[in-house]
């Protein structure tokens, strides 16, 4: 690999100087930005808080379908007449609610707190400051 020198002919010890456009665009950049930093915390901060009502509501609310399956099964198999019948419509309600009870949390979750929310204004932010 070879070095390329490059020598000015002048020193220049002046920085270049901005023009109106681009001060106001600095400007209207830096507001941009002081904006998205203040929402961005403060959103944060709310899907952290939404996070954990969302946690304890999914708990709570598959802890009741987990215990009314449970009943449900006790009181069917200490009823029940014809054992074979009643078990493999018990097996495949089992095989449901293990099913629903690992999809249904990360199926709402997905919705609640979509991937690539914060995208566009990024993208936004890069597209003024590339003008």
């Amino acid at each position: 690999m070879q070095w390329i020198d490059y020598e000015l002919d002048e020193p220049c010890d002046e920085l270049p100087v901005k023009n109106s456009n681009e001060i106001v665009r600095d400007k209207h950049y830096t507001e941009i930005v002081a904006a998205f930093k203040i929402n961005y915390i403060e959103k944060s901060r709310r899907n952290r808080r939404y996070k954990a009502i969302f946690f304890y509501a999914v708990i709570t609310i598959l802890g009741f379908i987990v215990l009314g399956f449970a009943a449900l099964c006790v009181g069917l198999l200490l009823h029940a007449d014809r054992w074979e019948v009643i078990l493999p419509v018990m097996g495949g309600g089992v095989a449901t609610v293990i099913v629903a009870l690992l999809k249904l949390p990360q199926i709402v979750a997905k919705h609640l707190f979509p991937r690539g929310e914060d995208n566009i204004i990024v993208e936004l932010i890069n597209t003024l400051k590339n003008e």
